[in-house]
């Protein structure tokens, strides 16, 4: 099989039900003044759905017309009979690893206007996930695989990464291209003590795209970096205090030497930035790679219409990214629907209650969509450094 058959895209890794309680606007300078003991906070409704991502992911590439392959674990428990509720909808119930006697995952999210997302972690049967759910039978048929989320997943980091590097390997021995996402962690977890650096030096030989958020990856090679810019975002959005020229460009540059073939990282509301290595190296891939490497830009984000939570953008991003690479479309196209699917996941609780369909989309973006500007100077600082700005 080679990267231009047309086949399954395999979404692999952490699962979980989200549980959103809606808030009212609230005047706050600090996310901590509503979080303060004793405090009673006036909150809406409840919103429980399908989260983590293999679902966010996987079921936006459904929704997008892609044929889809989910593998993810859930518990034989109450939570696990609901998630298995929520995605017949999408003819998957059946397509989970049930873990008997084990507790299924569950995340609360808070959502507040203004803030970045604030997240209760519950990790369940993730942890026990191995390279023994992953097998030659069940990659038959794929074209690509991602995995996502293994600083959620224990075995995924333990012992220098040694399963995921397993997974990784396995995948591109049958010849699938592969791509990998990170997520966010509790800074005293055992996961954010973990060697990040020497796991990613073992497993991104074997990943095509790397497809990183610039706070999830800068936090795991650069922590006391990462702390400058929490304090300098003051409780805010980190990535809205950010230069894409002097904070993102060097972290892509350190990952392409770490031996992935390309990386795209996503940077909040601004937009994406996406970074390639030699052009031989990207068209061992297929030939409608041809034109993928050595290319340096940034894909400024459309204007949401509304933003109700930023769960899922990231993953409904990678989403649309990967569907239209196995469209075989441009480098460019492939981005410029990446950031506008992102820009549609906000408008929803979940991640995919806010998304159009791909001619949607397109529709939008041929009737001048709006996308958010830079600055002049830091236009100036990508310009120097030889970026497209798209």
């Amino acid at each position: 099989m080679t990267a231009e058959d047309t086949g399954k895209i395999i979404v692999a890794g952490q699962t979980a039900l989200d549980i959103s309680p809606a808030f009212r606007e609230y005047n706050l300078q600090r996310l901590a003044d509503i979080f303060l003991p004793g405090k009673v906070v006036k909150t809406g409704k409840l919103t429980v759905h399908l989260g983590g991502t293999v679902f966010n992911t996987g079921l936006a590439l459904k929704k997008f017309g892609a044929s889809v392959k989910l593998i993810g674990k859930i518990g034989d428990d109450v939570i696990g009979m609901l998630t298995k509720e929520l995605l017949k909808p999408f003819s998957e119930e059946d397509s989970m690893i049930t873990a008997s006697g084990e507790d299924s995952a569950y995340t609360i999210v808070f959502a507040l206007k203004g803030f970045d997302r604030f997240f209760m972690n519950y990790y369940g049967c993730n942890d026990n996930f191995s390279s023994a759910d992953i097998n030659e039978t069940n990659l038959e048929g794929a074209s690509h695989f991602h995995f996502g989320y293994p600083p959620l997943m224990k075995r995924m980091y333990r012992n220098e990464g040694e399963e995921l590097e397993k997974i990784f390997r396995m995948v591109k021995g049958q010849h699938i291209r592969t791509s990998l996402d990170m997520a966010a962690v509790d800074e005293n977890s055992e996961a954010a003590k973990c060697n990040w650096k020497r796991i990613l030096e073992k497993v991104l030989p074997y990943v095509d795209f790397f497809v990183p958020s610039i706070e999830e990856i800068c936090s795991f090679l650069h922590p006391e970096r990462y702390a400058e810019w929490v304090k300098r975002a003051q409780g805010r959005n980190v990535t809205q205090f950010l230069s894409v020229a002097q904070d993102v460009i060097p972290l892509a540059k350190e990952l392409l030497e770490m031996g992935t073939k390309a990386v795209m990282i996503k940077c909040g509301a601004s937009g994406l930035y996406f970074r390639s290595g030699t052009k031989s190296c990207l068209k061992k891939l297929g030939n409608s790679f041809d034109g993928w490497g050595e290319k340096s830009i940034f894909m400024r984000g459309f204007q949401a219409e509304k933003v109700v939570s930023g769960t899922g953008a990231g993953d409904t991003c990678i989403a649309a990214f990967l569907k239209k690479m196995a469209d075989g479309e441009e480098l460019e196209e492939c981005l410029r629907m990446a950031a506008a699917a992102g820009a549609c996941c906000v408008a929803s609780y979940d991640a995919i209650g806010g998304l159009r369909t791909m001619e949607e989309m397109e529709r939008k973006i041929n009737n001048g969509w709006i996308q958010n500007e830079l600055s002049s100077d830091e236009q100036l600082l990508l310009q120097k450094a030889g970026v497209t700005i798209l």
